[in-house]
């Protein structure tokens, strides 16, 4: 067994938190103490509970964190952001449950404001894979907004994934994007070719 002094000294987790980790089922205790006696839990379930938070914020990042590395959607609300997610995403299915906000209980690793977080690995391929709507105009080199509004709509195949309802929290695929405008190109090559040798003919004709 382990005082919840030592730890502290050891392992950083204060008394408050050491108790909502008792109160949660994380944390054994073996001997409530008080009047100068200390509190013991059972060593084994500090263990157990450092384990398992490992490796869970080896695979999640706490929402604020994840917020504060996208400047462009930061002040988007957490919780609007859970209740609006199935209405923002409804017609989103290149991949299930993509950046779905994982909702812990209040104290369940012993910090009762830290229960939001997101998947690594949604974040990593939202950073590598994706962009927003704001940056996918500029690469497609439509200036008007209203013009790309009209060109992205005509291409169901490009999906939106949103956070939010501004373009900024808009983002789509990167590689869609790519086939879009290249497909667009070619379109508009083969569009003006024909237009170029009709003209030859009709100068030939003359």
């Amino acid at each position: 067994m382990i005082s919840l002094s030592e730890l502290e000294r050891s392992y950083g987790i204060g008394n408050n938190r050491a108790k909502r980790l008792i109160d949660a089922g994380k944390l054994t205790l073996i001997k409530e103490g008080g009047m100068g006696v200390p509190t013991y839990v059972s060593r084994e379930s500090v263990n157990c509970f450092l384990e398992e938070q490992e490796q869970f914020l080896k695979n999640h990042i706490y929402y604020r964190d994840f917020f504060d590395n996208f400047p462009v959607i930061a002040n988007y609300k957490i919780i609007k952001y859970i209740n609006d997610y199935d209405k923002l995403n409804k017609d989103f299915n290149l991949e299930p449950d993509f950046m779905k906000v994982i909702e812990l209980p209040v104290n369940y690793y012993g910090i009762a404001t830290q229960i939001y977080y997101f998947k690594k690995k949604d974040v990593e391929k939202l950073q590598n894979d994706y962009i927003n709507l704001i940056e996918a105009k500029e690469i497609s080199g439509i200036a008007q907004s209203s013009n790309f509004t009209k060109w992205l709509n005509r291409r169901p195949n490009i999906q939106v994934f949103r956070f939010g309802f501004g373009r900024h929290q808009k983002f789509i695929r990167k590689d869609q994007l790519r086939y879009a405008i290249n497909y667009f190109e070619q379109k508009n090559l083969k569009r003006n070719l024909k237009i170029k040798n009709m003209k030859i003919l009709i100068s030939l004709r003359q």
